[in-house]
């Protein structure tokens, strides 16, 4: 479906530039990726400027950008011809291709850290001006599904006490003090009655702001999701896998036998500033 110029649905953006460019769709066989048509954007005196579509995306998720962009004497200042979600800038940015180049794949991995709107941007320019040709097509956005590493299972076995811990709307827990005696065999079901995955994460004393700290590097880790978002040096007495929205999981463990106050948090990146807790073992 063609709506004048662009694609149904797509919007041009310019930030700054000079001189005439243009945005429109192809239909040339030697510009075309695949199917029947790609976005052209073209500048001769140099523009920072986007095509974009507005897309609703998940709190929490992991999601794949993609596309694949041919190149025809791209200069000048900026990053070239790239794709972005203009709300994240970097964060969520695909490599720039300059100068000449035949059919090229492009991709970012990013994490969204809120339920919004955003502008996915075939983007032109990017952090300065460019002049030449890009080509854009078979752009693709889709949800990663996590594979989180798989727990051992756990012999059926008798448990001496019992606790209950939720996830809350918020980025909260339902309690931010549990008690337990120590030496014993313990249930924890932890509920996740929020719209995002969660987890939970009972760390060693006076270690609560060093593990908090390094998940927040976990979002530049490919391989966090399989870690289940917990950090490699992590003093981990127990931990949950991430729990889906809706979803509950019951952890079986041996509480530790020295008393103390043991933090809890949830390590998705960001989220352990608020969900956090301490599980105090009794004298």
């Amino acid at each position: 479906m063609i709506d004048g110029k662009l694609p149904k649905g797509w919007q041009v953006r310019t930030y700054s530039g000079s001189g005439f460019m243009e945005h429109l769709v192809e239909r040339a066989r030697k510009a075309v990726k695949s199917g029947k048509s790609s976005l052209r954007i073209s500048s001769n005196g140099g523009h920072d400027t986007s095509a974009y579509a507005s897309v609703d995306l998940k709190s929490g998720v992991r999601y794949s950008l993609s596309a694949w962009i041919k190149t025809d004497k791209v200069a000048g200042g900026g990053m070239g011809a790239l794709l972005n979600v203009h709300e994240l800038q970097q964060k969520a940015m695909t490599k720039g291709l300059r100068g000449t180049n035949d059919w090229r794949r492009v991709e970012t991995a990013f994490v969204n850290p809120s339920n919004r709107r955003v502008s996915v941007n075939c983007l032109f320019g990017g952090w300065g001006r460019s002049t030449g040709k890009a080509w854009f097509d078979d752009i693709s956005l889709n949800e990663m599904i996590p594979v989180y590493r798989k727990e051992n299972k756990v012999a059926s076995r008798e448990v001496d006490q019992s606790l209950r811990l939720d996830a809350v709307t918020g980025l909260l827990f339902s309690e931010t003090e549990l008690k337990a005696r120590p030496g014993l065999w313990t249930s924890l079901r932890f509920g996740n009655t929020d719209n995002m995955p969660h987890n939970l994460v009972i760390v060693a004393p006076g270690t609560y702001e060093s593990v908090g700290a390094a998940t927040d590097l976990m979002l530049s880790d490919p391989d966090a999701g399989s870690k289940n978002y917990v950090p490699d040096d992590a003093k981990v007495i127990a931990q949950t896998p991430m729990v889906l929205p809706k979803s509950t999981f019951e952890l079986v463990f041996k509480t530790p036998e020295n008393p103390g106050r043991y933090p809890f948090l949830c390590t998705f990146p960001g989220h352990w500033r608020l969900m956090k807790g301490v599980l105090i073992i009794l004298p």
